[in-house]
Parts: structure tokens; sequence; C-alpha cells
């Protein structure tokens, strides 16, 4: 088991490496550049979802109190 502390980096890590493999969003001049846009973004969003209860499930962490950690982390700049 890890530290909140190590699981949070440890999701800063596996989700900006699979943010690289994403498309970039368009300059949303159309609607279907927006649906594009809002496509990648639930991906993103999925993406860190699945990181975050993996994490937490394969080191007995709470799913909620990793996501609040990792928010704080960010916000301090700790990552």
């Amino acid at each position: 088991m890890i530290s909140y502390l190590q699981a949070a980096h440890e999701l800063d890590q596996r989700w900006s490496f699979s943010l690289q493999f994403l498309p970039p969003a368009p300059a949303l001049r159309s609607n279907s550049e927006c649906a594009e846009a809002r496509g990648i973004a639930r991906t993103e969003v999925d993406l860190f979802m699945r990181y975050a209860r993996e994490i937490a499930a394969d080191n007995e962490l709470h799913f909620n109190l990793l996501v609040d950690f990792y928010d704080l982390m960010l916000v301090h700049g700790l990552s």
C-alpha cells in the first residue's frame, strides 16, 4: 500500500502521459468542432477517473480522498 501523496503522483504521471496521445482540441469555429472538443474532453475525464479508480483500488485507498488530494497537490504546485 502506498500513501495518498505517492498515489496522487502516480495518478498525475499516468494521466499526463496518456494526454499526449489525444488529438489537440480544435479551434471551435463550428458545431462539429465543438462536438469534437467535447469528445476529447470527455475522453480526458474518463481516463482520469479510470486511473484514479484503479490506483485507489490497487492500494486500498478511498477514491474521493485520492481525487481531493490530487486537486490539493495541483493547487499547491506539488506535481
